[in-house]
């Protein structure tokens, strides 16, 4: 099983049958970066200026999925008053010699884009926040930790924060997984510095939510706990939603319930 891949129609099934009314509009297929052809889906408030943005990132062990995935998260964050950018990054892919470090590139863009074009997507470039899930909560996690981070915050659903484990402590899934993301130069040192909870300072996004089930056979809920327990310890605003028998996404009604308010109440908070 790939890491978050099909995550979003897993978590959120149930829900869209149950999402608010509201009218939206949702552009699609739209190149965000020409030189990579990369596409973004965004999704808007049909009316109105000045909204706060979220970018959403896929999940897919780094080197699958797509921005499809996060369709009832665009289309939701829409109803609820922000313009949601659902965006591709390129995919780990050995074969093609693309690492982790071009995927975390794209997202890096993305945020940058966002800021450039805030006038024409008609968002506040002061009011932007990041939501990503497994691999792209991970990626996420990456950006608002950056020392240069502009991000208002982050959602990070079941997510890798510390890719420093021996391999012994790894299932042969998470370690072809997290060799592929770091390259034939795979190196404690390397993994420390494609880790989230090692790179915590004082310019990383001042608000978190991070969300993770205690079943969770992929990436184990130890890491959350670690990764938010971490950012409290700096100072920084950070709520952590565990959900007791949830494995690598959320399948049960009330899970996603759950899950679903705590997102949007945090952004409803932050944004």
């Amino acid at each position: 099983m790939l890491l978050g891949h099909l995550f979003a129609a897993i978590f959120f099934s149930v829900l869209v049958c149950g999402a608010h009314a509201g009218n939206i509009s949702v552009e699609r297929n739209i190149i965000w970066d020409d030189p990579n052809q990369l596409k973004a889906d965004i999704f808007r408030p049909a009316e109105g200026a000045n909204f706060p943005a979220v970018l959403l990132v896929h999940g897919g062990g780094w080197g699958a999925g797509d921005r499809s995935e996060m369709d009832w998260f665009g289309r939701r964050l829409a109803q609820e008053g922000w313009v949601a950018v659902s965006i591709d990054y390129r995919l780990v892919s050995l074969s093609k010699r693309i690492l982790g470090d071009t995927a975390l590139s794209d997202v890096r863009n993305a945020v940058r884009s966002i800021r450039e074009h805030a006038t024409t997507l008609h968002v506040d470039p002061q009011r932007i926040a990041i939501l990503g899930g497994s691999a792209g909560g991970h990626l996420a996690a990456m950006v608002a930790t950056d020392q240069d981070n502009l991000l208002r915050g982050a959602v990070m659903l079941w997510g890798p924060s510390d890719l420093t484990l021996a391999r012994s402590a790894l299932l042969p899934d998470q370690f072809g997984m997290i060799s592929s993301l770091l390259g034939a130069d795979y190196s404690s040192e390397r993994a420390r510095l494609a880790s989230p909870i090692w790179r915590i300072s004082p310019s990383s996004a001042p608000h978190w939510l991070l969300l993770h089930g205690d079943a969770d056979a992929l990436v184990p809920v130890s890491q959350s706990r670690a990764f938010s327990a971490a950012l409290m310890k700096s100072g920084i605003d950070a709520e952590y939603l565990e959900l007791p028998g949830e494995g690598h996404g959320l399948r049960s009604p009330e899970a996603q319930e759950r899950g679903a308010a705590a997102i949007v109440r945090f952004l409803k908070r932050i944004l």
